[in-house]
């Protein structure tokens, strides 16, 4: 666990550099802290709120199943599974303040169709399974599982903002032409699930099959992927960046790639951090970037040119990971 512990600190170096001006970002020091652990030993730290709570997956004894793990104080809490499915994890940054925390959770269910949906890259050996998963949401202790669209089995969720608006990606009843069906038949489409149960469908941009929403800020701007469906886990599913804004996709752009474009977050000043292709093709040749209004895309690369003018957080930390299995 020791090394992914180090890999988010020091992603989470760069991204709270991102915060201050360059001249102050050399004189910042930094400790690294080893979170406990669930027996395991391996561990992911992925996301980190003001109220320094830290949020990711950590193994159970014997390395072969995995749990969403929140940690307060340097302590793990396991925040369970739903139904009692095998493997859970909290695999994208949450940044909701008051207690909320989305994830993905294996269920002991087996997929009716065949499918093997996004979830399996981020829980137990991270091979398929064949089973359902689903997005959930958890607070006070009460883990509860969020639906996919009519005829879809599985779902994903990402992120949550402090209204307690819910996004990531849910299966449809769609036989989608563009999928690799050895691993996914059903078609994506990105979702927000609001706090009254309420669920709202977010489109792919025109001429893309597929969607998936990654995170959300408080002003309600939604970002994400739009594509193909493929194998259901990055790659040509996210030929496109999105920004979506009441509803409406827009295009990002990209650094020169036409896969891998995928935001990771989205502050309420509107700016997105990501990874993307710096080529074309599905070979992994992603970059960090950054994306403002005004500037478009950037590789952050280029850091130092960046940081004199952009913030990420404002006076916070931001933790920034691009694992995510073999697609």
């Amino acid at each position: 666990m020791r090394s992914r512990i180090l890999k988010c600190a020091a992603a989470m170096t760069l991204f709270t550099a991102l915060a201050v001006p360059l001249r102050l970002a050399a004189q910042t020091h930094y400790s690294v802290v080893e979170l406990s652990e669930l027996g395991g030993t391996s561990g992911a730290a992925n996301g980190i709120n003001d109220r320094g709570w830290v949020t990711g997956v950590d193994n159970l004894p014997g390395d072969l199943t995995t749990v969403a793990t929140l940690w307060i104080s340097g302590t793990a809490i396991p925040l369970g599974t739903l139904s009692g499915g095998p493997n859970s994890a909290v695999a994208w940054p949450v940044k909701n303040n008051n207690g909320v925390i989305v994830g993905i959770s294996e269920l002991p269910d087996i997929d009716p169709v065949g499918n093997n949906f996004s979830c399996w890259p981020f829980l137990g050996t991270g091979n398929p399974t064949g089973r359902v998963c689903k997005g959930f949401r958890w607070q006070n202790g009460q883990m509860t599982a969020l639906p996919p669209f009519p005829g879809g089995f599985s779902s994903y969720a990402t992120g949550v903002n402090n209204k307690g608006q819910v996004v990531g990606w849910a299966e449809n009843g769609a036989h989608d032409p563009t999928c690799d069906p050895s691993f996914q038949i059903l078609q994506f489409r990105a979702a927000i699930w609001q706090p009254d149960g309420t669920m709202q469908e977010l489109p792919p941009l025109p001429g893309d099959s597929t969607s998936a929403a990654v995170a959300i800020n408080d002003v309600g701007q939604v970002v994400g992927i739009s594509g193909d469906c493929f194998v259901a886990v990055g790659n040509s599913s996210a030929r496109h960046a999105v920004l979506w804004q009441n509803g409406v996709p827009t295009d990002l752009g990209n650094i020169g790639g036409d896969a891998w474009n995928t935001p990771t977050a989205i502050n309420n000043a509107g700016t997105i951090v990501g990874f993307a292709n710096t080529a074309p093709g599905l070979a992994r040749t992603y970059e960090a970037f950054i994306w403002t209004q005004s500037g478009g895309m950037k590789s952050l690369v280029a850091v130092r040119e960046v940081v004199q003018h952009e913030q990420i957080r404002a006076g916070g930390l931001a933790l920034f990971s691009t694992g995510g299995g073999r697609y």
